[in-house]
């Protein structure tokens, strides 16, 4: 399979065409130098599956400016990792943010403001349309009753491209 079949494919994907694999929730799953907290295959084509919940940032909350845009019930914000495999080696690495409790998924924003290195007066967030397949189907995969278009609309987060 080519990079490009390879990313149209889990794009073009839904979520029941992915079998979650069920695991005790004290054991990770282990990937090279990784532990991820869930992984699921294609139904269709084993060889190609997603690792998801590795911790970015040590584990710990992003800090209010970083997450200033977060006005879900719970406005804690944590990144994570989310890795495509084939045959078990990572093709893509994207980072993540589950807000909301963990409740859902969502692409790392952008804050829009005059110093590229600093989120705390950002009021814009942006993310491009690229970055939603991935987040929009592990919701589908493990919180299969998120309304990942409400979320996004919640988050305020501008879609560019």
């Amino acid at each position: 399979m080519r990079y490009e079949e390879l990313i149209t494919l889990v794009h073009e994907s839904e979520p029941a065409d992915w079998a979650l694999l069920n695991r005790s929730a004290a054991e990770p799953v282990r990937l090279g130098a990784g532990s991820y907290e869930y992984l699921a295959h294609h139904k269709a084509d084993l060889d190609v599956a997603l690792a998801w919940g590795a911790d970015a940032n040590r584990g710990e909350e992003w800090g209010k400016e970083w997450a200033a845009w977060s006005h879900f019930p719970d406005p804690k914000v944590r990144g994570f990792w989310a890795e495509l495999l084939w045959r078990g080696t990572p093709v893509t690495r994207t980072l993540l943010v589950t807000a909301d409790g963990n409740r859902v998924y969502l692409p790392n924003p952008t804050p829009v403001n005059d110093h590229a290195d600093t989120a705390p007066d950002a009021t814009t967030w942006t993310v491009t349309s690229a970055d939603l397949p991935i987040p929009r189907l592990l919701n589908g995969i493990q919180h299969k009753t998120v309304n990942f278009d409400e979320a996004m609309k919640t988050a305020g987060f501008t879609i560019e491209g």
